[in-house]
Parts: structure tokens; C-alpha cells; sequence
């Protein structure tokens, strides 16, 4: 199982994509004004998430923040993606950061792709099962999607290096 996590100052949207191609999604949401209280509930609820998993995961790919925002803002997730790298460190799971445009150039061919383009990829793999998802949903899904590749890449050079 490969994880996918999509940031937001107010939620953080879980990808679990599993062998088969199958996946879920889950959203730790907090709200309110206050920022001290906003994260701890974010980091319970995502650690309770990760306890929950009955598979074991073989990486989790968390979208780095993206410097396009205000100072603050960009501040507030990247306290965010802490959070989620504080969880996975505690449940000893291997985690990466991906830029976004790393992972759209490598999925959609273009580091700038839109919004559109970014479904119309996931309607290719997934077909119908993503009309409902949220675009955050739809961006973790392909973050695990990306981490899959990138895991059967570095396999494939290793096996190569070994023959």
C-alpha cells in the first residue's frame, strides 16, 4: 500500500492506494481561527488514521507545499507537512516530499498541468470512481500514483545493476 497526502491550512487529504489498484481516502479536517489548536487536532487525527492501517505501507509521498501563497500561508503548510512527516516518523513509515510539478511533469507530462488535466489523467486509471473526489482527493491519489512509479523504477535499476 503507497499513501498519498494532499495539504491544506485546514485539512489533509490521505490517499491509501493499494496493489490491486483499488484505494481510499480520508480527510483530517480542523477548524477555527487558532492555529496552536488547529494542529494538534490535525496531528491526533492523522495519527489515528495511520494507526488504523492493516496493511503495511510501503511509502507515503507528501505534496511539498507550494510558494505561490503568501508568507504566512506558506508558513501554516509547511507546519502542516511537518505534522505528517512527525506521524509517519512515529509509525516508522518511509516518507517522501514531491514537489508538485515534479509529479504532474512525471503523471501528466507537463509540470504545469491544470486542474483539468490532472482529472482527466485520474479518469484514465480510475474511470468513474473519482467523479465524486475532491480535487485534494484526486491530487493524493495521483501523489501515490507517482509513488508507485517512482518504487517500481528504482526496482527495475536495481535489478539491472544485480544482472
Amino acid at each position: 500500500m503507497l499513501v498519498g497526502i494532499d495539504l491544506s491550512t485546514k485539512e489533509i487529504t490521505i490517499d491509501l492506494l493499494y496493489h490491486d489498484n483499488s484505494f481510499n481516502i480520508d480527510i483530517c479536517k480542523a477548524d477555527g481561527k487558532n492555529w496552536q489548536l488547529r494542529y494538534p487536532v490535525l496531528y491526533f487525527q492523522f495519527s489515528e488514521i495511520l494507526s488504523k492501517f492493516v496493511e503495511p505501507v510501503q511509502a507515503a509521498f507528501i505534496e511539498d507545499p507550494p510558494f505561490v501563497q503568501n508568507r504566512q500561508s506558506f508558513s501554516k503548510l509547511t507546519k502542516v507537512a511537518c505534522i505528517c512527516e512527525l506521524a509517519f516518523m512515529s509509525f516508522h513509515i518511509t516518507y517522501f516530499s514531491v514537489n508538485n510539478k515534479v509529479w504532474k511533469k512525471e503523471l501528466i507530462g507537463k509540470g504545469s498541468a491544470s486542474k483539468e488535466m490532472i482529472k482527466n489523467f485520474a479518469e484514465m486509471i480510475w474511470g468513474d470512481k473519482i467523479k465524486s473526489l475532491s480535487q485534494d482527493a484526486i491530487d493524493a491519489l495521483c501523489l501515490a500514483c507517482y509513488g508507485y512509479i517512482q518504487l517500481n523504477y528504482q526496482k527495475s535499476n536495481e535489478l539491472q545493476v544485480l544482472y
